[in-house]
C-alpha cells in the first residue's frame, strides 16, 4: 500500500492543515529535546503525526486525530488566559497563539470537513 505525505488533490485548507500538523509536531520535537520531554508533549506529538498521515491518506480516524490535536492546545490555552489572566498569553506568545488557531481553523473550515464526509473512509 502506498502511503502519502501529503496529498495534492485535498482541498487548500485539509493541505494547509496537514503541512500545519507536521510543522507542529516537529516544533514540539524541538521543544522536547531542548527543554525535556514530558507525556503531555509526547502524546501531541504523535496525536500531530498521526492525523497529519491519516488525512493525507483519506482516513476518517485521520481526521479526528488531527483535530484533536489542533484544538487541545488550544483550549488548554484558554483555560489557562481564563484562570490566571492575558499575562499567559504575553508567555505564551503571540505567535504561538496565531499557530494554534490557523491549524485548528484549516482543518475546520467548511471545505474540509464536507471533503472529510464524502471522500475519508
Amino acid at each position: 500500500m502506498n502511503r502519502k505525505w501529503l496529498d495534492k488533490s485535498q482541498p487548500q485548507a485539509l493541505q494547509y492543515g496537514v503541512m500545519l500538523l507536521y510543522v507542529t509536531a516537529a516544533f514540539d520535537l524541538l521543544n522536547g529535546v531542548l527543554g525535556g520531554f514530558d507525556l503531555l508533549l509526547l502524546i501531541l506529538t504523535v496525536l500531530c503525526v498521526a492525523g497529519a498521515m491519516g488525512i493525507a491518506n483519506d482516513r476518517k480516524w485521520g481526521y479526528y486525530t488531527g483535530v484533536t490535536a489542533a484544538v487541545l492546545p488550544l483550549a488548554y490555552l484558554v483555560f489557562y488566559t481564563v484562570q490566571y489572566g492575558f499575562s499567559v498569553l504575553a508567555a505564551v506568545g503571540i505567535f504561538n497563539l496565531f499557530f494554534e488557531v490557523a491549524l485548528a481553523v484549516a482543518l475546520l473550515a467548511p471545505s474540509s470537513r464536507e471533503y472529510q464526509k464524502i471522500w475519508f473512509q
